[in-house]
């Protein structure tokens, strides 16, 4: 088994964080709107390039995320603080 990417690796521990606030990951390109209320979908294609994270909640767009080197941002607040 090869080794993870530092990428991949952070992509893990983002994606274990969400969950353990109560959001549903899943990918842009499979993304099922009835999995859920609060739902970040990955690697979403907007006008600025692709978002790392795009939270929703309810459908509505809460906020984007952005990974860094060693932590992701969620831009406009806290996505753990969200009521989801």
């Amino acid at each position: 088994m090869s080794e993870l990417t530092p990428e991949q690796r952070a992509r893990q521990q983002i994606d274990a964080q969400l969950v353990a606030c109560g959001w549903i990951i899943q990918n842009y390109a499979a993304a099922d709107f009835s999995a859920g209320r609060g739902i970040a979908l990955r690697e979403v294609p907007l006008k600025t390039g692709p978002c790392d994270y795009l939270p929703l909640v309810a459908f509505d767009r809460s906020a984007h995320c952005e990974r860094h080197q060693n932590h992701f941002e969620s831009v406009q607040y806290d996505i753990c603080d969200a009521d989801i």
